[in-house]
């Protein structure tokens, strides 16, 4: 079986948490986690030329995540989050401005290598930059592959309408409960209180016809998630864990979600896996602990 390519846009970073400080950012977090799960995965990042910058870059080519795409700026520092857990289910950012991130440019050079890519993942917080909303609508163009957008709000980073657009240019959109309510308040859109697993199947039929895209999940935390995958609307439930961080759970709920499509597996079993992986993760301090694939990810490699 050929290897999955996966390309990842967006913010490299360093979570500052009470237990230390951990290589992070969503696109970071999902470019590890799909390697790990097997795939060959990349980075299209910025870092400043500064000590954590450096880190990053020995941190990932340690890891397997290919680095050849991310750039070194001489004017700004990495970036950091100061990360809160007073309540380590829905934890709270602190995120610094002006970060290396918040400048990815794209080379015409490269347009080319794009093609190989099977997915192009990325996220909302690093749209906050105008510069990089450029830089993502010519990636996607560049590309031939599942456009992948990780819808993270993270306050106050946020802009409805320039998330509503990159919507539209996904084929699966990937959201939780809150993200979800906080898009349909937006679009004001007839609400359901109170979300659940088992009542917003119309509501998600709805929006994945508004966008035209061919896929939305949304996470519900300990409640399990939902995935519309073209016609098909699957519920899985998820098993209870104690939860230390869910710094990063839902990047490695992405990771598996993205090869199991593309590996076009059994959906019910695909959501399993997924919520499986991610409980594992919740349990760890940081976002990307070590694993046993095999073990937490349904795979064989």
């Amino acid at each position: 079986m050929n290897r999955l390519n996966i390309l990842c846009f967006g913010e490299l970073l360093w979570d500052v948490l009470p237990d230390g400080i951990f290589l992070g950012g969503a696109p970071a977090n999902v470019a590890y986690h799909g390697t790990k799960l097997g795939a060959n995965c990349a980075l299209m990042s910025n870092v400043g030329r500064d000590f954590l910058g450096e880190e990053s870059l020995r941190r990932l080519n340690r890891f397997g995540v290919d680095t050849s795409f991310i750039s070194t700026s001489e004017t700004s520092r990495t970036g950091t989050v100061q990360v809160v857990l007073d309540n380590v289910e829905a934890p709270e950012y602190e995120i610094t401005h002006n970060a290396a991130w918040d400048c990815i440019t794209f080379s015409a050079d490269n347009a080319d290598c794009f093609k190989s890519f099977n997915a192009l993942v990325f996220g909302t917080l690093a749209l906050r930059s105008a510069g990089n909303r450029q830089t993502l609508h010519r990636l996607i163009t560049a590309v031939n592959s599942m456009i992948v957008f990780d819808v993270n709000f993270r306050w106050p980073f946020v802009d409805f309408e320039h998330t509503v657009s990159f919507c539209e240019r996904a084929h699966l959109v990937k959201l939780n409960c809150d993200e979800l309510t906080h898009l349909l308040k937006y679009l004001n859109k007839t609400q359901v209180h109170d979300l659940t697993p088992v009542n917003c199947e119309s509501v998600i039929r709805d929006l994945a016809e508004l966008w035209q895209c061919e896929g939305i999940c949304v996470t519900f935390a300990e409640h399990g998630s939902v995935l519309l995958w073209h016609t098909q609307f699957t519920v899985v439930r998820m098993d209870p864990a104690k939860v230390v961080s869910s710094v990063g759970a839902g990047d490695a709920y992405l990771a598996r979600l993205v090869i199991g499509l593309l590996r076009r597996q059994n959906v019910s079993a695909l959501l399993d896996d997924c919520s499986r992986l991610a409980g594992y993760v919740v349990q760890m301090p940081g976002a990307t602990p070590d694993y046993d694939p095999r073990k937490v990810g349904g795979l064989s490699l």
